[in-house]
């Protein structure tokens, strides 16, 4: 495998590097599934885009819950909302 970059905002750049690797593994995958087939390149046509839109509306419940279980693992591990903010404020600061 290859390892890409991805531009995120200060939120998501906080809350990947305090997930755990179960999530980090979902993350992956779902990134790896979508960008399989980029847009431009062998584009699917309109049914085809269309079955692939609900299945990854089907998937959206599942991925809002490893978001959950990232925030409880952050909270479990002592991350505060006081906290975050000053972690944010030095990401600004850079």
């Amino acid at each position: 495998m290859k390892r890409i970059v991805l531009e995120v905002d200060n939120v998501i750049a906080e809350n990947w590097k305090i997930c755990g690797q179960g999530l980090r593994d979902k993350v992956t995958k779902i990134v790896s599934r979508e960008l399989k087939y980029p847009i431009g390149y062998a584009r699917p046509d309109e049914k085809e885009a269309w079955e692939r839109y609900k299945k990854n509306l089907a998937t959206l419940p599942k991925y809002l819950e490893s978001i959950k279980e990232c925030q409880n693992e952050a909270v479990k591990n002592g991350l505060t909302q006081d906290i975050l903010d000053e972690l944010l404020k030095e990401d600004v600061r850079g």
